[in-house]
């Protein structure tokens, strides 16, 4: 299954993300039932556009770039459940997105932003979010935020807390945008970069946190 973990170049640190997400998942169907492991078609298209979203208000054109391509589709990997998996990709030019969260405090803000677009968009956007959506990215930011409690000098939890909200504020000033997207992005499954770039045309790039 394509998840942001395959991200993580150290494969035990992956291992071991993969393992706490799988535990997640658990506590989030003893919670919610099936229904916290569903995606439907109108949530994909949300969460893709939330990462459309974000990745051009933090692109840079240099390290950081604008989102190439959206696509979501129907997953049936899962037995019985309505999942619709998507996925946003930067241009196949674009360097490795790379951080070292001991010196690089900026970069790992912007990479846990990143991660939680969709995340965050559907909570902003939908009425019918599900607790074991996008574990993995919500992991991934975790982990951001924990590395970045050295530079801002708070805890984890008040970090990530943070990162939450500059993400939510960048999707709140373009939600015309990210919902504009979204209904394009659910009717045709793909935006390439020709549809994306005149989408994107009015959010404003180069955020800094």
């Amino acid at each position: 299954m394509n998840t942001a973990l395959n991200k993580v170049a150290d494969p035990e640190v992956r291992a071991q993300l993969y393992e706490n997400v799988t535990g997640l998942m658990r506590l989030a169907y003893e919670q919610q039932g099936i229904k916290a492991l569903e995606s439907t078609r109108r949530i994909a298209a949300v969460h893709e556009a939330g990462h459309a979203v974000v990745f051009e208000a933090t692109a840079d054109g240099v390290r950081w770039w604008r989102a190439y391509r959206l696509r979501i589709w129907r997953n049936d990997e899962i037995p019985g459940v309505n999942f619709w998996g998507g996925e946003t990709t930067v241009s196949p030019k674009a360097p490795l997105e790379r951080v070292d969260t001991r010196i690089d405090p900026a970069g790992t803000a912007i990479t846990a932003m990143r991660a939680i677009a969709g995340w965050t968009a559907e909570q902003l956007f939908t009425d019918d979010f599900r607790i074991g959506s996008s574990l993995d990215e919500v992991t991934i930011a975790s982990g951001c935020a924990k590395g970045l409690s050295r530079h801002w000098m708070k805890s984890p939890e008040e970090c990530f807390a943070m990162l939450f909200s500059m993400t939510r504020e960048i999707l709140k000033a373009n939600a015309v945008c990210a919902l504009r997207i979204a209904d394009r992005l659910e009717f045709s499954r793909r935006l390439d970069s020709s549809d994306l770039r005149r989408l994107l045309a009015d959010v404003k790039g180069g955020f800094k946190p």
